[in-house]
């Protein structure tokens, strides 16, 4: 377990960090190529990963499942990458990576000031959309998963990488932090003074209350309502968001939802959907598609 936690670290900070300093193009051609060895010998999250896929789409070809799985990697190893990157993206760079679409969009949302909810699902690089309205001079916050002692689940070499992660991020977007399990009243006061809060919806939950089922991939997703919730609580506008990474550069898109908050939560899904059909690479929940998807024959 020490030599596992060991090569983890050797991964975070010896790996990667360095990549930092090189220039972006060299940066990133690097990063894939560590992707493409990660996609090589990481044999069980790979298991998990097909069975996820293979699940949804049952005639998918094992070629096109390896395919998948391969730009995955290079994708989420580009978004370690992203993050010891954050400090050198600025108001004048950040074209030079990440193309933003729809900004017209949180900005009508955001008149009267009203605080603004950005659903967005486990899709891409997210934490490029944050800083690239951050960088554009946007305030956005954000709510994440306890990522301290308090969560089991993440070993400490992860607790490590992801409190660095969260202070490269906000320092990048300039808006609020709030974990899972902490009070919940700075997230209101936020909205309620017009912020803006990236939320993600596509969580797994154990033991999870008050779910809806929205329409997705064939079947049914579960997800919590807290979106909703907070909407209907603080008055808050839900736009999507989604930071499609598979290359080097990012787009950010941004999309209008109705204004009913539980319609706005179910166009939500449906977006993601739409992404995940065009780039089924990008979605980062394959693994966990058993917890949180229900095809149509499990329910009938």
């Amino acid at each position: 377990m020490k030599a596992k936690l060991f090569l983890r670290w050797i991964r975070y900070y010896v790996l990667f960090r360095p990549l930092a300093f090189f220039p972006a193009v060299i940066a990133y051609r690097i990063a894939k190529i560590i992707g493409y060895f990660d996609s090589r010998i990481n044999a069980d999250n790979r298991n998990a990963y097909q069975r996820g896929l293979g699940t949804v789409f049952p005639d998918l070809s094992t070629e096109k499942r390896e395919e998948y799985w391969l730009n995955h990697c290079e994708m989420m190893s580009r978004e370690i990458l992203d993050i010891f990157r954050l400090s050198k993206i600025t108001a004048k760079n950040c074209h030079q990576i990440i193309n933003i679409q729809g900004l017209e969009v949180l900005k009508q949302a955001q008149q009267g000031g009203r605080g603004v909810i950005l659903a967005m699902g486990h899709f891409g690089r997210p934490t490029m959309l944050s800083t690239g309205l951050g960088v554009s001079g946007e305030q956005i916050g954000m709510v994440t998963q306890i990522i301290d002692e308090r969560n089991p689940g993440l070993s400490s070499v992860e607790r490590g990488y992801l409190a660095f992660k969260m202070k490269q991020t906000t320092a990048a977007s300039k808006g609020r932090w709030v974990m899972l399990g902490d009070s919940i009243r700075p997230l209101y006061s936020g909205l309620k003074a017009g912020e803006t809060i990236i939320i993600l919806f596509d969580l797994y939950e154990a033991q999870q209350k008050n779910i809806l089922e929205a329409p997705f991939l064939g079947g049914k997703l579960s997800l919590p309502r807290g979106i909703e919730r907070i909407s209907r609580k603080t008055g808050a506008r839900v736009i999507y968001g989604a930071a499609k990474g598979p290359g080097r550069k990012v787009t950010v898109e941004l999309r209008s939802l109705p204004e009913d908050p539980c319609e706005a939560l179910l166009a939500a899904v449906a977006e993601l959907e739409k992404d995940i059909t065009s780039s089924p690479s990008q979605w980062w929940q394959w693994g966990l598609i058993d917890h949180i998807w229900t095809s149509p024959t499990t329910r009938s």
